[in-house]
């Protein structure tokens, strides 16, 4: 499919975007601004939505499994195989597959991160 995953599409109503299966099912509502590929972030099962400036991570049924709170979510496997680094207020730190902080969000610089 065009969201990488077999069988399902990207639908659009007005500005916002939702998935469908290609039965025509929506299996994604359409409130996202934006819905990436799924696995774009390293992982197979999950793709980055956006609403207004924030980021979150849904799995193919569109379940919230990262919720939509965080300025940027980096791919997973860059920096440890089951974390992503991501950005709020202008502070770094990790979250795992599960979308639970892992390294708390409250470093200035990528690379403080430990």
């Amino acid at each position: 499919g065009s969201q990488g995953v077999s069988g399902l599409a990207v639908v659009r109503k007005g500005k916002n975007y939702g998935v469908i299966s290609y039965r025509g099912n929506l299996v994604i509502p359409v409130e996202y601004e934006s819905i990436g590929m799924f696995s774009s972030n390293g992982v197979q099962s999950l793709a980055q939505v956006r609403k207004g400036n924030y980021y979150g991570l849904i799995d193919t049924k569109g379940k919230l499994v990262v919720p939509i709170e965080y300025e940027s979510i980096g791919n997973y496997g860059v920096y440890n195989p089951k974390w992503a680094l991501v950005k709020k207020n202008d502070k770094f730190g990790f979250i795992n597959l599960e979308g639970e902080v892992v390294v708390p969000v409250k470093y200035d610089d990528p690379e403080d991160v430990e």
